[in-house]
């Protein structure tokens, strides 16, 4: 494991069971921040934005890309992070690619199309948001990278907890989440139209205990 990787998953140990112990998005990052040391004034920073407008935003977003031709033989769903530049300034944002196939914890997400539609881009205020911010550590987009990954995480959850069995009726979709230039995050499924956040115990390998930094206690 390089060093690069060892500190990711140092960071993403350090936020073990901290995430879901509180209600509320900017809760939730103020608690992630604190695990990667963000200073005070960064926390209160992130404490202030405004996730519950963003989420709102980002449902419908994905309701109509859902709603955008048939999905009739979807079975993967792929969630991409990337750095697009956005009114002439780069950003992070989100995209969505749909795939009539999927294979969990294929690191390399060969089922997913390496395909951007950029009309089809979430358009996040909050992901914009964490590209400005400047953190603390040696590489500064670092934290940013991280702090956006759970965040998107857990909008995802927020949304499919929302609209899920409305939007897939008795479908059921594999999804991955993670930088289009990095590795896959499996940390939940459509079954039959509910949505499933994976357990922690499900996932064993390196990207597996960074998600778990993200997960819900199952029985």
């Amino acid at each position: 494991m390089n060093n690069y990787l060892e500190d990711y998953v140092e960071r993403a140990l350090k936020t073990h069971e901290v995430l879901w112990c509180v209600d509320g998005m900017s809760r939730r990052i103020a608690h992630l921040a604190k695990a990667l040391s963000h200073s005070h004034e960064q926390v209160k920073w992130l404490e202030g934005l405004d996730y519950d407008s963003d989420i709102c935003n980002l449902e419908k977003w994905f309701v109509k890309f859902w709603r955008h031709g048939s999905k009739t033989r979807v079975r993967g769903l792929w969630f991409g992070m990337f750095t697009p530049v956005v009114n002439n300034k780069p950003a992070y944002d989100l995209h969505c690619q749909a795939a009539t196939s999927f294979q969990l914890n294929d690191v390399f997400c060969d089922w997913a199309q390496d395909i951007v539609d950029e009309s089809l881009l979430a358009r996040s205020e909050i992901l914009d948001q964490f590209y400005q911010f400047d953190g603390e550590v040696s590489d500064g987009k670092f934290d940013t990278e991280f702090l956006a990954l759970g965040y998107g995480m857990m909008a995802i959850d927020a949304i499919f907890k929302s609209v899920g069995k409305e939007l897939f009726g008795e479908q059921s979709v594999g999804l991955a989440l993670g930088w289009d230039a990095g590795s896959p995050v499996y940390f939940g499924s459509i079954e039959k139209g509910e949505w499933r956040l994976m357990s922690r115990s499900e996932v064993t390998d390196g990207q597996g205990l960074m998600a778990r930094t993200f997960m819900a206690r199952y029985p």
